[in-house]
């Protein structure tokens, strides 16, 4: 009897000692999940680099608790639609400020700056031109008439990784405008490593940009 008691005795021993180890398997999975999910936390965050300032700093105190990051920030494709030419017009009726290029600095600044992420190794921007945002790929006074004032900010753009497509079906309604005559209006680039850009076409913009879409870009309308 006295055996069969110490028996169960070791039998209870074992049962509840198996219980605990699981217990801590349990809790050491919790806490490896939770210390995955608090790596892209606030406390972790990089932002506020932009301007110089921590976000505190900039914006006032507890700003950063109240400031998303984002968390993909590896293979991200950004695909942006230029379909206007000016985005504010000054008092004396030129344009202030292009159509989606100020929006492209941003996300650059964003991702270089703010989180440390690199063009081609981290991320790329495609720009579907198309439509009125036509002229903003097309040297200034082409075809005799083509206004471009921005052609220097695309020219910095496509140096910094941004990569251009221009829509033939707007190319064609700016031939017939005068405003395009052919490839050699384009704007191009060289980078500081000597290193030639230019514009890309696609056959039409809506469906460039439902491709692009369906290999894996997220679509942005500025």
């Amino acid at each position: 009897m006295s055996t069969r008691n110490s028996y169960k005795t070791l039998l209870s021993s074992l049962v509840l000692l198996t219980m605990s180890f699981a217990g801590l398997g349990t809790t050491s999975v919790a806490y490896a999940a939770d210390e995955d999910s608090s790596s892209n936390s606030n406390v972790a965050c990089p932002a506020g680099l932009v301007s110089g300032l921590g976000l505190d700093a900039e914006f006032g105190p507890g700003t950063s608790d109240l400031t998303r990051c984002i968390s993909n920030r590896h293979n991200v494709k950004l695909l942006i639609q230029v379909n206007q030419y000016c985005a504010r017009t000054a008092p004396d009726g030129s344009c202030a400020r292009a159509y989606a290029l100020h929006n492209i600095d941003n996300v650059i600044a964003d991702y270089e700056t703010t989180y440390g992420m690199k063009v081609g190794r981290d991320y790329e921007i495609v720009a579907i031109v198309h439509s009125g945002g036509g002229s903003l790929v097309v040297k200034d006074g082409a075809g005799g008439n083509n206004v471009n004032e921005f052609e220097g900010q695309v020219q910095r753009l496509m140096n910094e990784g941004v990569k251009f497509y221009f829509c033939m079906n707007t190319t064609r309604g700016m031939k017939n405008a005068g405003k395009f005559t052919d490839t050699s209006d384009l704007v191009t680039s060289m980078d500081s490593n000597g290193v030639t850009h230019s514009v890309g076409y696609v056959t039409a913009g809506i469906t460039a940009l439902a491709d692009f879409q369906a290999r894996g870009y997220t679509y942005v309308q500025p």
